[in-house]
């Protein structure tokens, strides 16, 4: 059976979560530690690819069902998404970034809260799987329908038959 793991980092909170959700639905949470970045944070802004804005599409659709307003496409946070995919994908690793550290970097001193969400999944999850592995998950369901965020940055890689994808969420 393939496996694929998503991951939640609350805004502005130290707990952080890591989950391994099986494509029957079935839910495990696990501790996971922080990684360090693969590089420092910069304030540079990157677009999305088209995967990426298909997922902001269910981002937004999930977000009108729910009575809130939908989240920008932000730059600055897709370039921290794409990031952390790619650096994910490199590793091969699953581990949250230090969203404490990136809030306190200069270029991320005009928000007040970030949050993350991380997949790792069979290379051939669409962006309408990847979409619903988070909202089937009630911690990474909490982080898209946050009223807290604003915007959104997305990045998704790929390597070794495994897809990597992150949501960096920004208030």
């Amino acid at each position: 059976m393939e496996h694929q793991k998503v991951a939640r980092v609350p805004h502005r909170r130290w707990r952080r979560w890591a989950g391994v959700l099986a494509t029957t639905g079935t839910l495990a949470l696990v501790g996971a530690a922080c990684a360090p970045a693969p590089a420092a944070v910069s304030a540079q802004s990157c677009g999305m690819d088209a995967t990426s804005n298909a997922i902001l599409s269910y981002v937004n659709q999930s977000r009108a069902a729910a009575g809130l307003p939908g989240l920008a496409g932000n730059g600055q946070l897709t370039c921290l998404a794409q990031s952390w995919s790619q650096y994910l994908a490199s590793t091969g690793g699953f581990s949250e970034r230090n969203l404490a550290a990136t809030l306190a970097s200069p270029g991320f001193r005009g928000y007040h809260t970030l949050g993350e969400n991380i997949l790792r999944g069979p290379y051939t999850m669409s962006a309408a799987d990847m979409h619903v592995a988070w909202m089937n998950s009630p911690p990474h369901r909490a982080n898209i329908l946050s009223p807290a965020y604003s915007s959104v940055g997305i990045g998704v890689a790929y390597a070794n038959g495994s897809v990597y994808a992150t949501e960096d969420f920004g208030g």
